[in-house]
């Protein structure tokens, strides 16, 4: 579960393979969420291979289905919005039918 749950991260982050190591490492609260010890932090090559099973067996979409089914209940869609130079691939909850934002 934790592997899934570092793959989703880096995407919405859109860290590579080594940044996303070296978040875990310097990141108590990364390491928390995914309840991982310092000991125990994927690697960067584990990170590329976890990605590239799910690649192989085309879960990556299935995967993206199913969190937007139970986002969807609230009214939530996770979109992959581009807004910021430093980081271009943050992913976004937006409130698509029940909330709208205003800046």
């Amino acid at each position: 579960m934790a592997m899934l749950q570092v793959h989703l991260m880096q995407n919405w982050f859109g860290y590579s393979d080594p940044v996303m190591e070296e978040a875990l490492y310097e990141t108590t609260i990364l390491r928390q969420f995914f309840g991982l010890h310092l000991d125990r932090i994927p690697d960067e090559t584990m990170i590329l291979n976890f990605r590239r099973l799910l690649e192989k067996h085309e879960l990556a979409g299935g995967i993206l289905q199913v969190i937007n089914g139970h986002l969807g209940d609230p009214g939530l869609l996770l979109l992959r919005a581009q807004w910021s130079m430093l980081n271009p691939a943050w992913y976004i909850a937006l409130w698509v039918r029940r909330r709208i934002w205003r800046m």
